[in-house]
């Protein structure tokens, strides 16, 4: 089964609610009145009445083709390999992409990638690695997203001197994984959940460190250096962010082998999507993500809030990362590139160098070494078969009647 999910989002008041279960849902709306919900569930397309009125399904969903190709395992959101046209007599034309031999897992292995575009290999044995590996701070584990069967992802953990994984979580809900300072945890989001805290080992169940006031959710991002504070991003209404990302901070203390968050603080109100917040290696400075570029602040902000802004990015950013061993703040640039800025800090004053390119052409899924100098990727693992066909299309004429055959409204 797809642990996807279809919902619905009401703007007024931002409230969302699950439909169905699958990918890239789509509403089907049929001249004659009403319309359904199509999606894939895998690689079948399924569909069921649907309410516009009241934003809620109608009776059962029926499987209506079972090849359709999904547009890329790597990203549920987009829009699955199909589309429709509506004809004037209300009948409709649907093209699908045939889905193939090809649609498999994606295997990648585990490379460092350091300035002269040199590769060597952490973990040579291919997986179906998804999203950010995460190093812990000794560099010598790191954090994955792994899918299942079922096209969830877990969050495991890979201890290079031992060459072995060890899962930390099984529901398959797990995503943007981050370590504590002292390698003993890991934070996670979950959906619908919020911030949730593992031991690193595997010792004990996932426990939630932050509970989710909104829809939308909580990511954690990082840790101060003596692991005491940890800055996430909310994109809920509830915590003020209106519709936006927004930065906050909350106290930690670990308290015989949990931690316990206390009461969270916002960071910055501001009217752009701000996150992906990174703590320096001393503490006083936090980098983040806004508005498609890299921005430091001073950490903790000035009581008065006229605390100085400097931007590090100078034509697209994200991904910030701080290097402990070399005053650089390095970050993924619009155009591929790792760029990396050289800063220097006087008094309350923090004076950045024009960007350069560290690291050219690298996907947008990376980390940092503890050393500060490479960085560890996922490399695609190119299947050794040559790949089948996939150019074939299917149109289908009359798509609408077919609909209304095997799912009628009022079924």
């Amino acid at each position: 089964m797809d642990r996807h999910t279809a919902e619905v989002l009401t703007l007024a008041d931002r409230h969302r609610k699950i439909v169905a279960r699958g990918s890239s849902p789509r509403y089907l709306a049929t001249s004659r009145g009403g319309g359904y919900l199509v999606y894939l569930n895998n690689s079948t397309l399924f569909a069921i009445p649907f309410d516009l009125d009241k934003l809620e399904t109608r009776g059962t969903a029926v499987p209506v083709l079972t090849d359709v190709a999904s547009q890329s395992r790597l990203d549920a959101a987009r829009p699955g390999g199909f589309d429709f046209s509506p004809a004037p007599a209300g009948h409709g034309t649907f093209v699908y992409r045939r889905a193939s031999g090809n649609d498999g897992p994606l295997l990648y292995t585990l490379e460092w990638v350091d300035p002269t575009g040199k590769r060597e290999p952490l973990r040579a044995k291919p997986g179906e690695f998804f999203g950010y590996p995460r190093l812990s701070p000794d560099g010598k584990r790191v954090a994955l997203l792994v899918r299942d069967a079922e096209g969830g992802t877990d969050i495991w953990v890979y201890d290079q001197q031992r060459d072995a994984m060890t899962r930390l979580t099984f529901d398959g809900e797990g995503d943007l994984p981050i370590w504590s300072p002292d390698g003993q945890y890991v934070l996670f989001y979950k959906k619908g959940s919020g911030i949730i805290q593992a031991r690193a080992d595997g010792a004990s169940q996932p426990q939630a460190l932050i509970g989710s006031q909104s829809a939308l959710d909580l990511t954690p991002s990082s840790f101060t250096p003596d692991g005491k504070r940890l800055a996430y991003a909310d994109y809920g209404a509830a915590a003020g962010g209106g519709g936006k990302w927004q930065i906050w901070t909350v106290p930690l203390e670990d308290q015989g082998g949990r931690l316990k968050a206390g009461t969270p603080e916002q960071f910055l109100k501001s009217s752009f999507g701000d996150t992906e917040p990174a703590f320096s290696p001393d503490g006083r400075w936090l980098a983040y993500q806004s508005g498609w570029e890299v921005y430091v602040r001073a950490f903790p902000p000035p009581a008065s809030g006229q605390g100085g802004k400097w931007q590090v990015s100078n034509g697209g950013g994200s991904s910030p990362r701080w290097s402990r061993n070399r005053h650089d703040l390095v970050y993924w640039s619009s155009d591929r590139q790792i760029m990396a800025a050289s800063y220097t800090v006087k008094g309350d004053a923090f004076l950045v160098e024009k960007p350069r390119v560290w690291i050219a052409k690298l996907g947008a899924f990376w980390d940092l070494a503890p050393d500060g100098k490479r960085v560890l990727v996922p490399a695609r693992v190119e299947p050794t078969e040559a790949p089948k066909p996939e150019h074939v299309v299917v149109f289908l004429l009359n798509f609408f009647d077919e609909l209304r055959r095997k799912a009628p409204v009022g079924k």
